[in-house]
């Protein structure tokens, strides 16, 4: 094989660069595919990334893609941005709003107003039910 090449492993969990057996490693995984930057993706772009992992899988002998690392790195990283923009049950693009990347931009707002509001019951219930 040469060495420019890099083996991507269609059958197992391949977009996983950390080691996911110690909490650092799902950390840092957790904290690259929550990335804010992630939830910016327009649908057409999601559309392209799910097309350019097809046709690499399709290249594929028995699940296995030897791939320039270019290439690979960058399915990689099409991958882990189709995690947090992709159901992973239904195949449907999850909205903006309510993506893994969305969290702390969508929350911390309401989090900080329901923190400095004085605690009257309007504003508990407006608060809670914006939240």
């Amino acid at each position: 094989m040469n060495k420019d090449l890099q083996k991507v492993d269609f059958n197992s969990e391949w977009w996983v660069k950390h080691d996911m057996n110690t909490v650092l490693g799902r950390l840092l995984h957790w904290a690259y595919v929550a990335s804010p930057m992630n939830g910016l993706t327009k649908d057409a772009t999601l559309i392209q990334m799910q097309a350019d992992i097809k046709a690499a899988q399709d290249l594929a002998v028995n699940g296995v893609a030897h791939l320039p690392k270019d290439q690979a790195n960058d399915i990689v990283s099409k991958k882990r941005v189709l995690l947090s923009c992709v159901h992973p049950d239904t195949g449907e693009f999850i909205k903006f709003w309510g993506r893994t990347s969305a969290f702390v931009p969508m929350n911390l707002p309401i989090i900080a107003a329901m923190s400095l509001t004085p605690p009257t019951p309007f504003n508990t219930i407006f608060w809670q039910w914006v939240n």
